[in-house]
């Protein structure tokens, strides 16, 4: 029997309208996750081993902000569907992404912003780097912060992670700090951020590529969820790295890093599992988590010319898809380890 799509409190700048259609959304978006969520533990089960070793760098510097949200209804549904009820940083919904439950001895989350000056991390199969409210712009010189000294620790962190062609993916603030650490400038593209549900186009590699294969759909793009202020503003330069996916908001929105020596084509480091995948946006981040932070963030949207109140948010399955490549580069890694 059909559940019937929940009850979210309307917020009162949005249209009944509009906000009908955003619960329909919703409701075909919580019929899709179990689905992921039980591929995601079948591999975590048939792939992995005890032995398997998956490291997360958290830059979220803790709190979400969902306590501050009025409908305790929705903060609940998003604690449940993005991290099986247990969210203590951005780092949970990367853990539930992949399949792994709470507790989990095989996924090692270390809190960057909390405790920079940790040594001895076993170098993992796979890292992955999160999303996060600071910006790398806090690097630059004259621009320090508190959050500085925790930054160049991530960007360090980052560089030995390459110098052992470890393989990672690394997100929003996550991505803005790796391609700081290849050379790019980093910074604030645009007067607007770019939130919501966003279309990436692939690019011909990425189009190629077998990593990929299954994620773009028949046009070459992606849907994806976006919520970030800065952005790469001129790209490293290399040869060990080609753009996959560009939009209208930037010519730059993720790109391919392969590990290892210079000359070698960035399509033979993928097949051998020495690459970092760089996104700006979210593949982690579900709808109902942009309803929740529509409502935290509509003030300062609007005060750049955004009009939260007309966003609608779509389910995004297939970016999510990574996070189960991952978990095949993990066990192949893992494998070969051990």
């Amino acid at each position: 029997m059909s559940r019937g799509p929940e009850q979210f409190i309307r917020p009162r700048a949005v249209q009944t309208e509009v906000w009908d259609r955003q619960l329909e959304a919703l409701e075909r978006e919580r019929e899709g996750i179990e689905e992921h969520r039980l591929e995601a533990h079948r591999m975590v089960t048939d792939l992995l081993t005890e032995q398997a070793r998956i490291l997360v760098l958290d830059f979220s510097q803790g709190s979400s902000g969902l306590d501050r949200l009025k409908d305790a209804r929705m903060r609940d549904a998003v604690r449940e569907r993005q991290a099986d009820g247990v969210m203590e940083s951005h780092a949970d919904l990367f853990r539930a992404a992949l399949g792994f439950d709470p507790g989990d001895s095989r996924i090692d989350i270390w809190k960057v912003y909390e405790d920079p000056e940790r040594t001895g991390i076993p170098y993992p199969d796979v890292w992955f780097a999160t999303g996060g409210p600071a910006m790398p712009s806090e690097l630059h010189p004259g621009n320090e912060t508190e959050n500085t000294s925790w930054l160049e620790r991530a960007v360090s962190a980052m560089k030995e992670l390459e110098k052992a062609k470890v393989p990672g993916m690394a997100v929003c603030l996550g991505h803005q700090l790796w391609e700081h650490s290849q050379g790019a400038n980093v910074g604030k593209r645009h007067p607007q951020r770019e939130f919501g549900t966003v279309r990436l186009q692939g690019t011909p590699f990425a189009q190629e590529l077998q990593l990929l294969v299954g994620i773009l759909d028949d046009q070459g793009g992606v849907e994806i969820s976006a919520s970030h202020s800065e952005a790469v503003i001129t790209p490293p330069q290399g040869r060990n790295m080609e753009v996959i996916a560009l939009n209208r908001y930037s010519d730059y929105q993720g790109a391919i890093h392969g590990l290892g020596p210079a000359e070698r084509p960035v399509r033979e480091a993928v097949e051998e599992d020495e690459f970092v995948l760089s996104i700006q946006n979210h593949p982690e981040v579900m709808a109902i988590f942009l309803a929740a932070l529509r409502e935290l963030r509509a003030p300062a949207m609007r005060k750049e010319g955004l009009k939260p109140e007309e966003m609608i948010f779509h389910q995004t399955p297939e970016a999510r898809k990574l996070f189960l490549r991952f978990l095949e580069v993990a066990a192949r890694r893992m494998n070969k380890r051990t």
